[in-house]
């Protein structure tokens, strides 16, 4: 059965970590979307791309790749904060409208963490030299997610966990619901 599994969370919560891991424990005809990380590096590159209406080409341009990937019986993992709106719409909403319209089962898990623990989680975080951490941004990232938690997500608590034990946790929920439906 085809997925759509979007991972969302505060920076330094273990997103990336956690889908590639996935990605590989969940075998063949499985992606990883990395939106948040295209947009991310053009945005950091190529300030110019800094636009409302930029930002929505590529999210757009993301949209048809999920679906296309869905069409073609592909699980679809990807990830991001998903804290922002754009075109005065909820980008995660309509990823699981999209996920929805494909007929795939859609799993939203909001990975969750203390500010002290992302805060210390991203200054252990490898940088190119050129990046400098904003602890700030940070900060207000993690303000903006606490506000907007989607109701159907499956909730998992980062603090003390390791990446594998968070994993575990993620597919055995997938089967859990699975087996129950």
């Amino acid at each position: 059965m085809k997925k759509l599994i979007v991972i969302r969370g505060s920076s330094g919560v273990g997103k990336s970590s956690v889908v590639k891991r996935l990605v590989k424990k969940m075998g063949k005809n499985v992606v990883y979307l990395p939106v948040a990380h295209i947009t991310y590096s053009l945005l950091v590159k190529e300030p110019k791309f800094a636009s409302n209406k930029l930002i929505d080409l590529m999210h757009d341009n993301a949209d048809d790749l999920i679906r296309n990937f869905l069409k073609a019986d592909y699980t679809v993992v990807t990830d991001a904060i998903f804290s922002h709106e754009t075109k005065s719409k909820s980008r995660l909403k309509k990823l699981v409208r999209i996920g929805k319209n494909s007929h795939a089962k859609v799993y939203v898990f909001e990975l969750s963490s203390d500010l002290p623990t992302l805060i210390d989680r991203a200054k252990k975080r490898k940088r190119p030299k050129d990046v400098k951490t904003n602890y700030n941004l940070i900060k207000k990232k993690h303000k903006n997610f606490l506000k907007t938690k989607y109701k159907n997500a499956i909730n998992i608590n980062t603090e003390k966990k390791s990446i594998n034990q968070i994993v575990v946790e993620i597919v055995s929920r997938i089967k859990k619901n699975e087996t129950s439906n």
